[in-house]
């Protein structure tokens, strides 16, 4: 009878705990409400992760020395003068925020995406989980989530595009685009002069002069893309030279060793060989192949152009950050200049921007404006929020630590 009775309770207390255990589940289902609109857990977790990542990159900038694999550190760390688990939550709720606001303007404004939009949103959405389902999974992002997260962008883009876009209740002045692109974008041209060869040899007062002489010959009138092509035969023809040398080098040392009885030379059947082989033929068939090819290529009308982006970072920049610098200092149009670098001369020439109409499309206007204009957007919809229509699920919020993601 007693062993019964231990049976009976302990099968009710397994019920209460399996039953504790589905509720825990249920009621961390979902992370915040915000009137009819909700952010599952995945959203949450998935804005969780853009958060922690913002708080390492603040962190980092602050010390670059900074061991991020330090699990006793970082649980120590504080982001701008918060500790480190309440600043990435805090963040996180700010992005969810923004999330659902959208949703709801997106809903209120009476838009709606486009077929062909429905169906990026599914071959981005089939294309990236295949590869990073089980990156998001571990951290408990669904594919639901990954696709509602894919399909936000575009509602954003839709209510961002409402306020700001031409036409819209906010428009921008092109003119500002404009202003914008031209201060952080560049035409370019430019010339490489490494200071030493493919060996290493230094070539600083060959390149040096060579570069001088680039430059004046181009302010002169020279078309620069004739010097480039000269500095490209130069570079091919160095290297034959050395290739040649060193072959000479080969066969003289192979001689030697002939004279010495150690191995016999091959260099009268190499010779043979190639007399024997039908290189020119074959030479006349490919130049034949490769004229016709050229001839149906369309030519490119800014041949060895480059329009490069200003950088701010001077570990980055294009071609160097110290040329990068120059050329957004350097406004006479036309005019080539000179740049010295550690290991190489360059030799640019600037040129505006707006002499290519092919440059300044619908996609370059968006991308501006989303830099200009993505930050305001965000204030915007953060704004908006009645914080009084928001619930947070503080079970959701203590069970998901955003130091337990795994990376």
């Amino acid at each position: 009878m007693l062993k019964r009775l231990k049976k009976i309770v302990a099968g009710i207390s397994a019920l209460v705990i399996m039953a504790t255990a589905t509720a825990c589940g249920s009621d961390t289902k979902w992370a915040v409400q915000y009137d009819d609109y909700e952010a599952r857990a995945g959203i949450f977790l998935f804005y969780q992760m853009s958060a922690y990542y913002d708080a390492i990159s603040i962190i980092t900038e602050e010390d670059s020395e900074f061991d991020t694999t330090d699990t006793k550190a970082l649980k120590s760390a504080t982001v701008e003068d918060t500790p480190i688990v309440e600043w990435i939550q805090n963040d996180t709720t700010e992005k969810v925020k923004i999330y659902l606001e959208v949703l709801k303007e997106f809903d209120e404004l009476g838009l709606s995406l486009t077929e062909d939009e429905l169906s990026t949103i599914d071959t981005i959405t089939d294309t990236y989980w295949e590869y990073y389902s089980e990156y998001y999974t571990t951290n408990g992002i669904g594919e639901e989530s990954f696709r509602d997260i894919n399909t936000y962008s575009y509602k954003r883009d839709a209510v961002f595009n409402y306020y700001y876009a031409e036409g819209g209740v906010e428009e921008v002045d092109e003119q500002e685009l404009k202003d914008y692109y031209e201060e952080n974008n560049a035409r370019v041209k430019y010339i490489c002069l490494n200071s030493t060869d493919s060996d290493g040899n230094f070539l600083d007062t060959e390149m040096e002069t060579m570069a001088e002489d680039f430059v004046t010959r181009a302010n002169n009138g020279e078309d620069f893309d004739t010097l480039i092509d000269e500095y490209e035969q130069y570079k091919e023809d160095l290297s034959a030279e050395q290739e040649a040398e060193a072959e000479a080098e080969a066969e003289a040392e192979s001689e030697t060793e002939s004279a010495d009885g150690t191995i016999e030379s091959t260099s009268a059947n190499s010779s043979n060989s190639t007399d024997d082989t039908t290189i020119g033929d074959s030479s006349s068939e490919s130049e034949e192949v490769s004229t016709d090819t050229e001839t149906e290529e369309e030519e490119d009308p800014y041949p060895n152009e480059y329009v490069v982006t200003k950088s701010e970072d001077e570990t980055s920049g294009s071609p160097t950050y110290k040329v990068n610098q120059e050329i957004f200092g350097h406004s006479n149009y036309g005019d080539a200049f000179l740049v010295e670098e550690d290991s190489a001369y360059y030799v640019v020439v600037r040129y505006d921007i707006w002499e290519r109409d092919d440059l300044w499309t619908d996609d370059t206007k968006a991308t501006i404006l989303s830099t200009l204009y993505s930050d305001k957007f965000d204030e915007k919809m953060l704004d908006a929020v009645d914080d009084d229509l928001v619930t947070l699920n503080d079970k959701a919020y203590k069970r998901y630590n955003p130091l337990d993601m795994e990376f």
